[in-house]
């Protein structure tokens, strides 16, 4: 059986449409979930931590296959599949009645990232695997299509995060820096003045009065 292209997606107008209208109304979907069929899982002992953990699989020479459910507050949903068959993608408006259990049988939600995602993200996601050629036992397998791009949203998010923590971090280390050198300013502030006022005080003084200072601060007076 030849592979399917990438590209047959791009190629479907009435697909793009659909998304395109999406992106244009709504600009997110608010959240995605990766669904799977035939996939497996193993557990993998870390050596290192001491740690066992289970690990998500598909066979290589399997009838494996994944996808897509994206779906809006206001009810709608789009679902993109790669099978064997081809691509399968379904749209349900607002007012429609479709199920996602009534047209897609056996199906396992592996995952679900319930964050905002751009609809322009999934749609150049989508561009980025028209060169790709999907076929069974090779190296991108029909289940590749949902999972590489499941996985560059979960990538997004993350960075996304990052960059939320450390502009905290950043705001944080700024107003530290301005409490210190504010403190630093009215200590120096309170110090000098005094420093100066005694030194002139001091200068001023009769020698007799600077004898009995001297012995108040505990030194011995000087006679001479």
């Amino acid at each position: 059986m030849p592979g399917i292209a990438g590209q047959e997606l791009l190629d479907d107008d009435l697909f793009l449409e659909a998304l395109l209208d999406l992106e244009t109304r709504l600009r997110n979907f608010n959240s995605v979930a990766l669904y799977t069929r035939e996939e497996h899982k193993r557990d993998v002992y870390n050596i290192k931590n001491d740690t066992w953990k289970k690990v998500k699989y598909f066979e290589k020479h399997g009838n494996s296959s994944a996808g897509l459910i994206c779906k809006c507050n206001n009810g709608e949903w789009l679902l993109l599949e790669l099978n064997p068959k081809g691509f399968l993608w379904i749209h349900k408006g607002k007012f429609d009645s479709k199920r996602i259990n009534g047209v897609v049988d056996r199906i396992h939600i592996s995952e679900t990232h319930r964050h905002d995602v751009p609809i322009d993200f999934i749609r150049r996601l989508i561009g980025e695997q028209k060169d790709r050629c999907y076929e069974k036992a090779s190296l991108f397998n029909f289940s590749e299509f949902a999972t590489t791009m499941f996985k560059q949203i979960l990538k997004r998010h993350q960075h996304e995060e990052n960059q939320k923590l450390n502009a905290t971090r950043s705001a944080s280390k700024l107003l530290q820096a301005e409490k210190d050198k504010k403190e630093g300013k009215e200590q120096i502030i309170v110090q000098k003045p005094m420093r100066g006022k005694c030194a002139k005080d001091v200068r001023k003084m009769p020698l007799h009065q600077k004898m009995r200072e001297n012995e108040m601060l505990g030194g011995s007076p000087n006679r001479n």
